[in-house]
């Protein structure tokens, strides 16, 4: 990684390994505050609205009935009609959006004024579209897509535990799997990883940046920094365009797939109870067999649904 350059009291200096990692962490922190807000690359269960990342079906077990008419026209009488077993419907598809739009790169005016100042060679260069400022959203990326998981979705029922430890907002119902009659219902949900407890890397720096034409230090440093919301937060959230799609997610089935953040099971009872009935009485008297679904027995996977990240 290409790091920014901070003055440490005597002399201009290159940041550490450590340093570098809690720029890249502000960023991330800064995405994942974006995302919470419903903004660009933020993903939600509705309808409409945003763009298609996939559906999923949730079935259930049905209540079926096999009837037979007791006596019949003849005068003979029938015996009741075999068990015709558990069915199966669709109750809900639920249909899965993305906020799948990006900023304006930051123009040169921007960048001349909010970007970071770093060692290129042996000139000092203001970050802006070239692998100097890409090695900052490059990390970001990486680590929040497989190594802490900030700035990442999540699928599970439980707040996850993925990433090391921090704080996850639960962002609400994601897919509630239904078996027979709202018995035994699985509702999973949909979280964002917004923070560590321990925040990663050192403080003991303020990156520099050109002022007209003066070379300045920062005097804070946050994911609230212009530097951080003017240049670094609206590069990292074009990889989402439709060139470079690292940040974007999608639905998948079947085995788990690469870049999987969380799966989510459609199920259904597989066992009956089975019980027989008559109603009426006479020439009308009808023999029902009836199968239900033993909502104590056993269950089977029809699917198993994944949010996976789709770059």
């Amino acid at each position: 990684m290409t790091r920014p350059l901070y003055y440490d009291g005597f002399d201009l200096r290159t940041m550490s390994s450590s340093q570098a990692d809690r720029v890249v962490y502000y960023l991330q922190l800064a995405y994942a505050n974006q995302l919470d807000a419903a903004g660009d690359g933020a993903i939600y269960a509705a309808a409409s609205g945003g763009s298609s990342i996939g559906s999923a079906l949730d079935t259930s077990s049905t209540l079926q009935d096999a009837t037979q008419a007791a006596p019949s026209n003849d005068g003979s009488f029938q015996s009741y009609p075999a068990y015709p077993g558990i069915g199966t419907e669709t109750d809900t598809t639920y249909d899965y959006r993305q906020n799948i739009s990006w900023p304006l790169f930051p123009s040169n005016s921007e960048l001349d004024s909010a970007s970071y100042l770093a060692l290129s060679g042996t000139d000092i260069q203001i970050a802006n579209t070239s692998t100097i400022l890409y090695s900052i959203i490059s990390q970001a990326i990486s680590n929040l897509k497989s190594i802490d998981y900030v700035g990442s979705y999540y699928v599970s029922i439980n707040e996850p535990v993925v990433g090391g430890a921090g704080t996850w907002s639960d962002k609400g119902a994601w897919f509630v799997d239904s078996r027979y009659n709202d018995i035994g219902n699985t509702t999973y949900k949909l979280w964002l990883k917004r923070s560590l407890v321990t925040e990663p890397g050192s403080t003991d720096f303020l990156p520099l940046y050109l002022n007209n034409n003066d070379i300045k230090t920062v005097q804070f440093f946050n994911q609230n920094h212009f530097m951080i919301q003017d240049v670094l937060l609206p590069a990292l959230t074009r990889r989402l365009t439709d060139s470079t799609i690292d940040l974007r997610y999608e639905i998948t089935s079947g085995v788990e797939p690469a870049g999987a953040r969380g799966s989510f099971l459609d199920t259904k009872y597989n066992q009956a109870t089975n019980t027989q009935f008559s109603t009426g009485s006479g020439y009308s008297e009808v023999y029902t067999s009836r199968s239900t679904p033993l909502t104590s027995g056993t269950t089977t996977t029809v699917n198993t649904y994944w949010l996976r990240y789709k770059g």
